[in-house]
């Protein structure tokens, strides 16, 4: 099911996490290791850190370069992997970023 684009701002806006890619603002649906997401009515939880943007979004992101800073945390993280689901939303596997 391709979600429209009104769609896919609600949802990122309500379940959604300030982040920073590079240094511009966004939200998407960040995971870490163990954190329960109740993601279209089931539970899921994840073994690595993983963030969910819209594609629009996701494809800001350049892989294994671009830094994603959550803001909450402060943590930051690069992409080494993103997966578009055919729905509107892409996943991208995350690692720790080190300096």
């Amino acid at each position: 099911m391709k979600f429209s684009q009104s769609d896919i701002a609600a949802f990122v806006d309500m379940m959604g996490d300030d982040i920073i890619i590079g240094s511009t603002l966004a939200r998407g649906v960040f995971d870490v290791p163990g954190k329960m997401q109740d993601i279209y009515n089931g539970g899921i939880v994840t073994t690595a850190p993983v963030l969910l943007l819209p594609d629009t979004i996701a494809a800001e992101v350049a892989l294994n370069e671009s830094v994603i800073t959550i803001v909450e945390s402060g943590d930051k993280y690069q992409a080494y992997e993103a997966m578009p689901d055919g729905d509107g939303f892409t996943l991208l596997s995350l690692t720790k970023f080190s300096e």
